[in-house]
């Protein structure tokens, strides 16, 4: 339960409720209250919510902490099922293949086709600049020296 501005309590349930039957246990810390780290930070939820509404609206404090705990529970939802599918194709690693998959698993099939296109539009990572590199350095021939005889 969480305290409105007000004086109204709060509760907070998962979005998908059927999926998760049984309460997921939650860290403790050691004060014995219950920890936030499954939670997205405060202020990276607060910039989502600000730049898609209007210049010059105004949120209230309960508005950002229940869309800082859905937007939470939504990305642990997509990548549960994410991890899943990993798992059933033998993979260790969730790729953006994997979260792809999941979305049309999970009926959003309509964001899926976004993501791709968002995907497709990022510069490549590390590894496959990596791989790029070894790919035109192997193409190249290198011309070997005659021996040099040593003086």
């Amino acid at each position: 339960l969480k305290t409105a501005m007000d004086g109204r309590q709060i509760m907070l349930e998962p979005l998908f409720p059927q999926l998760f039957p049984q309460p997921v246990a939650q860290a403790v810390e050691p004060e014995g209250k219950p920890s936030d780290a499954h939670i997205l930070p405060k202020a990276n939820v607060d910039r989502m919510v600000s730049a898609s509404l209007p210049l010059g609206s105004k949120t209230s404090i309960e508005a950002k902490v229940v869309v800082q705990h859905l937007a939470s529970e939504f990305v642990a939802f997509v990548t549960s099922e994410a991890d899943a599918v990993s798992k059933a194709r033998g993979d260790r690693c969730i790729t953006s293949k994997h979260l792809i998959q999941a979305f049309e698993n999970l009926g959003l099939g309509q964001y899926a086709a976004s993501l791709g296109a968002m995907l497709a539009a990022q510069p490549p990572t590390a590894a496959k600049r990596v791989a790029t590199v070894q790919q035109r350095v192997a193409t190249i021939s290198i011309q070997q020296p005659d021996a040099v005889p040593r003086v």
